[in-house]
């Protein structure tokens, strides 16, 4: 199939949403698929991007031109996209910009919509109607079954059940790494952003409580890890920083557990809250290293975590919850080999990028695409 990836997010960025869109798109490409992205590229050749996020550099990226005015990127989008419809005449036409995915519906191509949260406005929700109005529309993927939930009652009139699929973010399949360091001193760890909500609070407040193990904080930009240190933490806290994506595993590799502590309200960079809805990629990392997940108990991440079989859950928040669950893990060595391994044979059979994208493509050949 020959696919149009329409985003609107920015090359080089270490925003989850770019490494996600880069990772489905070689994902697409190993599976087969001829891929073309656009994305804003500013100053960055397409080499140094793959190099970045770790991908095989298999796909095209194209610029829609870049801007800071919200308006003008808009406005790109628009226009990029449906030249690139008219020029490359895709099978299909896939990706998160509703704008994008309007203009090329002109052309009537197929569409598939990728929406990872609900619309968050009613302009918004007026332009999902309108996408989902379009006799090229094909289907829309979603990451959890919360958020399918959510589609299907606000577009009764408008959106069919056996038109949304439910995708959970993925991760890459990984060699197997190397034992966890082991020893009467763990390693917790976090990856992730220092945003709001997403738990690095409760990893800070478990390091007070539990001196007698070390906690690792991977992410954050400069500015938020110099305000940390100037704040001052525990001495068995260590930050790291931000890593390139392609360097996730390197630093997994030194975690006994990993953490996956948001908290039920999740504010991402543009003030949204993502905590009923969100399917953390992270998580999915987590479970390709072959590591122990201790993870909150949202019921989006319940989706895909159960406790004790293949992870552990601990009420979001509650410090004294998670210090019993860290603890009862540090005692007991062989239950968190199990969960690991469950973990591991989890993400195999159904959580890699690869599987995700055929999850996403299944069937539309059927509905007038072509394959």
């Amino acid at each position: 199939m020959n696919l149009l990836y329409l985003s609107d997010t920015h090359f080089i960025t270490p925003s989850a949403e770019a490494v996600f869109i880069m990772k489905m798109a070689d994902a697409y490409t190993r599976n087969g698929h001829r891929v073309q992205v656009y994305a804003h590229v500013r100053d960055a050749a397409a080499t140094d991007i793959h190099r970045y996020y770790g991908t095989s550099g298999a796909f095209g990226i194209r610029s829609y031109g870049y801007s800071r005015v919200p308006g003008v990127k808009r406005t790109l989008r628009v226009l990029h996209a449906r030249r690139a419809a008219t020029r490359v005449r895709p099978d299909l036409a896939y990706g998160r910009c509703l704008y994008a995915l309007l203009a090329v519906a002109r052309t009537r191509v197929p569409l598939v919509y990728e929406a990872h949260t609900p619309p968050a406005s009613r302009a918004k929700a007026r332009l999902c109607r309108r996408l989902f109005a379009q006799p090229g529309f094909r289907r829309l993927v979603v990451i959890t079954e919360a958020l399918r939930d959510h589609y299907l009652d606000a577009f009764r009139d408008g959106l069919r059940a056996d038109q949304v699929v439910v995708a959970h973010d993925g991760a890459d399949p990984v060699d197997e790494l190397p034992p966890p360091p082991g020893g009467k001193r763990l390693q917790f760890g976090y990856i992730g952003s220092l945003l709001p909500g997403k738990g690095w609070e409760t990893v800070l407040d478990l390091a007070r409580a539990l001196p007698e193990h070390d906690f690792h904080l991977v992410g954050g930009t400069p500015e938020e890890v110099a305000a940390l240190r100037a704040r001052g933490v525990s001495p068995n806290v260590h930050l790291h920083g931000h890593v390139p994506h392609s360097r996730v595993a390197e630093k997994l590799a030194g975690f006994d557990v990993a953490l996956l502590p948001p908290l039920e309200r999740v504010v991402v960079s543009g003030g949204e809250d993502i905590g009923r809805w969100m399917s953390p990629m992270k998580l999915f990392e987590y479970m390709a290293a072959g590591r122990p997940v201790v993870a909150s108990g949202l019921p989006v991440i319940r989706e895909v975590v159960h406790h004790g079989r293949n992870g552990w859950i601990a009420a979001p928040g509650d410090v004294e919850d998670w210090a019993r669950a860290l603890r009862t893990l540090a005692a007991e060595p062989g239950l968190r080999a199990r969960l690991a391994e469950q973990a591991r044979r989890d993400f195999l059979a159904h959580y890699t990028w690869q599987q995700r994208a055929r999850r996403v493509l299944e069937g539309l050949d059927s509905q007038g695409g072509s394959t």
